[in-house]
């Protein structure tokens, strides 16, 4: 855990290296009188807050000056950390930087550590955890999605949403205790259908974040479409050309390609990455099997499984059989169905193709894919590959709904899990009407999981994963 946060401590708050400024941040009691042991020109005036100071950062001892810089004084309870802090713009590169770190740890200031300004701007309750964790995961965004959600969480949207079924939950727990309490008397102070109502209504705003989390993840992570389909028909084209340029290697051998490819490309502001995989066959190569092993992973795993069917030739519902059954996928709504070389045959019709997968999915499940989501296309020649991007973008602008998600953290996703599986307990305890002292039990540990999630319930070890992940100087 974090040292004595009694220390005033000093770190580098930009990025190390060439840049056109760099800002040392300095927070504790000794803040401003410190700094000023080394800027003269801040004895020359009444420091006020939140104002800017121009002069030079001298090394007296050495009689020189180290760089001529810019001072922003925080008084008390008006900073990120409610503490005094200073903070230093100074010239970019490491040299500056480096000698005002060093003179003010000489002066007795503490280097600290990763994550440790934001660590006290939880400890002094000017943020609870959930928003310490939404500073993290805007400094980790990758789109302007997920820098959007962040940011909400900030703003303290989340902790609102989770506050507000913590109240909920300790309302329906004062009612059971004095329930309870007035049990020997036979006195109700709430009937067990209103406590059930109440438990309910926790039970799917709790659901409603989960579904959010999930929403997210596919802002934080971006969208996978793996290519999939027997060899030579067409999946390294086909990824070529949406990469726009030559990534892999394309010959009229089948089984080129023996390990998968990702690379990703940018629709709609998220990052859609497509994987090359190996062709699905049976093979004795013991390479191109491991190859196909790996691809049959990464299918698995991919949001959007692209199952492509060379149809310059005959195209028979076996072909659709073959490769659904060497998918061997769970969910089917995940496959997008690609009618590949079309220019070698120019009869055949969306209408024959879809009929092909319709009676092929007929052995496998009960509904057969919507008609919008089979194409045809000729990869080598780019035709009608506007068609399948334009699906894809589609789907992304019906997830931005996900901006309103406020769960972006596992941690607490995993701990509403456990909450919503209290709940549910209680809900069936309550419908059964089994002891009252049981139904507190499942929501009092319910709550204490939300209490986990905000940092009102927490024990080092999840304060130091929480931080730890933090840059030095935030």
């Amino acid at each position: 855990m974090f040292r004595d946060d009694k220390d005033t401590i000093c770190a580098l708050s930009t990025s190390s290296g060439r840049g056109a400024i760099a800002v040392v941040r300095i927070s504790g009691n000794k803040s401003l009188a410190t700094v000023a042991k080394f800027c003269s020109f801040l004895n020359d005036t009444q420091v006020k807050s939140h104002q800017v100071y121009y002069g030079f950062f001298k090394d007296d001892k050495n009689k020189k000056n180290i760089d001529e810089v810019l001072v922003t004084y925080f008084e008390k309870g008006r900073s990120f950390t409610t503490e005094q802090v200073v903070e230093i713009s100074c010239h970019g590169g490491s040299q500056s930087s480096y000698q005002i770190l060093n003179l003010l740890v000489s002066a007795g200031l503490r280097m600290a550590d990763p994550g440790e300004f934001t660590y006290r701007a939880f400890l002094n309750g000017r943020i609870d955890l959930v928003q310490a964790e939404g500073i993290l995961s805007l400094i980790e965004s990758q789109n302007k999605t997920m820098a959007n959600l962040s940011l909400r969480q900030i703003e303290g949207n989340g902790s609102y949403l989770l506050k507000n079924i913590e109240k909920q939950l300790i309302e329906v727990l004062a009612q059971l205790e004095a329930n309870i309490d007035f049990s020997f008397e036979e006195l109700e102070v709430s009937s067990a259908e209103e406590l059930l109502v109440q438990t309910k209504n926790i039970y799917k705003e709790i659901q409603i974040l989960l579904d959010s989390y999930n929403k997210a993840c596919l802002f934080k992570e971006g969208l996978f479409v793996a290519l999939a389909g027997k060899p030579n028909v067409g999946k390294s084209s086909l990824f070529n050309t949406f990469l726009e340029k030559n990534r892999a290697i394309v010959t009229p051998e089948a089984g080129t390609t023996r390990d998968f490819l990702e690379e990703a490309i940018n629709l709609e502001g998220l990052p859609v990455t497509f994987i090359d995989t190996a062709g699905l066959r049976e093979s004795k190569d013991l390479i191109e099997q491991e190859g196909i092993k790996k691809a049959k992973t990464k299918i698995e795993n991919a949001h959007f499984i692209f199952c492509i069917f060379d149809v310059s030739k005959d195209f028979l519902k076996k072909d659709v059989d073959d490769l659904l059954n060497s998918l061997n996928v769970a969910d089917f709504n995940r496959c997008v169905f690609i009618a590949n070389k079309i220019d070698l045959n120019t009869h055949f019709s969306l209408e024959n193709f879809y009929s092909s997968i319709e009676k092929s999915f007929s052995s496998f499940v009960d509904k057969p894919p919507a008609k919008n989501k089979c194409f045809l296309i000729s990869a080598k020649q780019n035709k009608s590959l506007d068609s399948l991007r334009n699906f894809l973008k589609d789907f992304i602008k019906s997830q931005h709904q996900a901006e309103s998600a406020v769960i972006l953290q596992a941690r607490h996703f995993d701990l509403l899990t456990k909450a919503e599986k209290n709940i549910n307990k209680a809900v069936d305890m309550l419908k059964e009407k089994k002891d009252l002292e049981f139904i507190a039990f499942e929501l009092q540990e319910a709550l204490l999981k939300v209490y986990n999630i905000l940092g009102k319930e927490f024990d080092d070890q999840i304060l130091d994963k929480v931080f730890k992940e933090f840059c030095l100087g935030k």
